[in-house]
């Protein structure tokens, strides 16, 4: 898969893979890179008998507080009962290393090997497990937000950087194409203040999730993309994936919905935002695809019918009837 800012990526070697492992105490025999993330370099790595999986965050991606926080509420969740995976700290205790190598420093994270594979399919079961783990992802990420007070981030605005992505006119697209891109840079939500808030995967779907053979969760992954926000933009983003992945997606959204609020009831205000979120989340992936090459015609007609539906998508709760008056 390609990754962003290749500039600003590890380049890995054996000899840059045992320099890192040093502070762990480990000599790694051989390793691999997996195939999946844009963000960050991931490694599968064999010391021995045992699995680990290293993540060297790409150059000016993270503050250390930023990563410090990443992996204390990831250490939470799995408190929490939720399969994530646990980070193996230094042979100094650190939850994460800051490395020196050929005059450049790379943040360092190990993490234990989950076992599992990638669903290529959103089944009534998985998304029924993957909801009810949602909602509970959630639950903690409140309770933790409230705990140490972190600020709540409120305006959704396209940060993606379109200037890389392919030229109008290159596959008939043209105007089409140009004006998809303005929809995209100009969408922005504002979301209300009693939302409630707190942190969140961001990035919960089919990649980030391993299973066994029986189909059932083993690992939620990556919290690279770990928010204070509020949580119907995380449920929101999980949702368009399921919604661009379904050949029936209000049923599956139905589902999904109905299996979260068994656990995490939602707002009529939060309601009243979801659908604003998925179509935010569809400009975002979509310009940011753009950015790794040039699209089909037929590719691009999808992706504007898929707009359109989300245009017209509607979880809202009408307002109560004015009672009648009783003189």
């Amino acid at each position: 898969m390609p990754q962003l800012n290749p500039e600003n990526q590890f380049v890995h070697s054996m000899d840059g893979v045992q320099r890192i492992l040093a502070a762990y105490n480990l000599t790694p025999t051989r390793y691999k890179q997996t195939t999946s993330g844009i963000e960050n370099l991931t490694l599968q790595v064999w010391c021995g008998k045992t699995t680990y999986v290293l993540r060297v965050y790409r150059q000016n991606k993270k503050s250390d507080t930023a990563i410090s926080r990443e992996l204390d509420f990831m250490t939470e969740l799995k408190r929490g009962g939720l399969p994530v995976p646990t980070i193996i700290p230094s042979a100094d205790g650190r939850l994460f290393v800051v490395v020196h190598t050929w005059d450049q420093t790379w943040q360092c994270v190990l993490m234990e090997f989950m076992p599992g594979h990638h669903p290529t399919t959103y089944t009534r079961g998985l998304l029924t497990e993957m909801a009810a783990n949602q909602a509970k992802i959630h639950l903690i990420g409140q309770s933790y937000t409230k705990k140490h007070g972190l600020p709540c981030k409120r305006h959704l605005h396209n940060a993606a950087d379109l200037d890389a992505a392919p030229q109008p006119g290159t596959n008939g697209l043209s105007d089409a194409y140009c004006a998809f891109l303005e929809r995209a840079r100009t969408f922005e939500v504002t979301l209300q203040a009693q939302l409630p808030y707190g942190l969140g995967h961001f990035d919960y779907a089919a990649n980030n999730l391993l299973l066994d053979d029986s189909k059932h969760i083993t690992a939620v992954l990556d919290f690279d993309d770990m928010q204070c926000m509020p949580l119907i933009v995380c449920l929101g983003f999980t949702l368009w994936n399921v919604f661009v992945s379904a050949s029936n997606p209000q049923t599956r959204l139905a589902h999904y919905l109905r299996v979260y609020e068994s656990v995490r009831p939602l707002s009529k205000a939060e309601k009243n935002s979801l659908a604003k979120t998925m179509l935010f989340r569809h400009y975002l992936v979509r310009s940011l695809g753009f950015r790794f090459g040039s699209v089909s015609s037929a590719a691009f007609a999808k992706i504007i019918a898929q707009e359109q539906r989300l245009q017209k998508l509607t979880f809202e709760v009408p307002a109560s009837p004015t009672p009648p008056y009783k003189g």
